[in-house]
């Protein structure tokens, strides 16, 4: 997905401790006001993949789909919920596939082309995300 001359191989797995400490999520805005601060959004995510399954799934069989990592601004664009369950324990190092993104479109162009229409990429999207288009780099 990255264009143009590559100078670094961009790893194809990293645990969910390692993209928290390089990226940070897209969708927490600390000036939005939605949570007190970034360890508020990831009890959060962890709260809902561990109501919803995910976290058990994880657990069991691992991390299937991929987390869309945009390099451009350094954040995580998709699989927010994936990384939380992967980090609901320090001693938890389990490896996570993920996809670089060249910058915002590109992941919005991997999310279309990867994941919508795709009953096992998209059974874990809260019903309100389907709903919405789901084409928001939500995870």
């Amino acid at each position: 997905m990255i264009k143009g001359q590559q100078f670094e191989q961009l790893p194809m797995f990293m645990t969910g401790k390692e993209i928290k400490e390089q990226y940070t999520p897209a969708d927490y805005d600390p000036n939005y006001g939605e949570f007190a601060d970034e360890k508020e959004f990831w009890d959060s995510k962890l709260d809902e993949a561990n109501q919803s399954g995910l976290t058990q799934s994880i657990k069991e069989e691992g991390v299937k789909t991929p987390v869309i990592l945009n390099l451009d601004g350094k954040t995580i664009d998709n699989g927010h919920h994936r990384v939380a369950a992967t980090t609901a324990s320090p001693d938890d190092d389990k490896y996570i596939p993920v996809i670089h993104a060249e910058d915002q479109n590109d992941s919005y162009d991997i999310y279309e082309d990867k994941y919508l229409g795709d009953p096992e990429a998209s059974k874990w999207e809260p019903d309100w995300f389907k709903d919405d288009g789901g084409v928001q780099p939500n995870g």
